[in-house]
């Protein structure tokens, strides 16, 4: 027999209180990790297919990881001066259209800039995550949330 209590009624799951804001982060930050992880797999057989050889994709790869270096700064201003919630939706939308600029091979250059502002604008998300979570757990159930996040 399922009992209705005061905290199911606002919304918050029997499994530790999480809310049901929780659950769907989880869920879409999961989806996105494993959409990324799957873009940058065939992102890098893609450009072997287009003749780019290994020393090439170590650029590309190493664009990517400065440009998250340098955008974690500007990622945390961003996030203070326009709110947690928008900031999220922007950079993943931003992730998105980079990722479909990227798939245009215009030359080295190209790709190499546009793997960098896919670092920076990535780095967005990576700054988001841990207030996310913060945000969306209390006192009482916030080790079991970040524990189950980052599991």
């Amino acid at each position: 027999m399922i009992r209705v209590t005061p905290e199911t009624e606002r919304g918050e799951s029997r499994i530790a209180g999480f809310t049901k804001h929780y659950w769907t982060f989880l869920f879409a930050e999961n989806l996105y990790d494993i959409g990324l992880y799957i873009f940058v797999l065939l992102y890098n057989l893609y450009l072997l297919d287009l003749g780019y050889r290994e020393d090439f994709l170590g650029w590309v790869t190493s664009a990517m990881s400065v440009g998250g270096i340098a955008g974690t700064l500007p990622a945390a201003g961003i996030v203070r001066k326009i709110g947690l919630k928008r900031t999220v939706i922007c950079g993943s939308a931003g992730v998105a259209i980079l990722c479909i600029l990227r798939t245009a091979a215009l030359g080295g250059p190209w790709l190499i800039a546009t793997a960098f502002l896919s670092g920076a604008i990535s780095s967005v998300w990576a700054v988001s995550l841990v207030p996310m979570v913060a945000a969306l757990t209390n006192d009482r159930n916030r080790a079991a949330g970040y524990s189950i996040w980052s599991g």
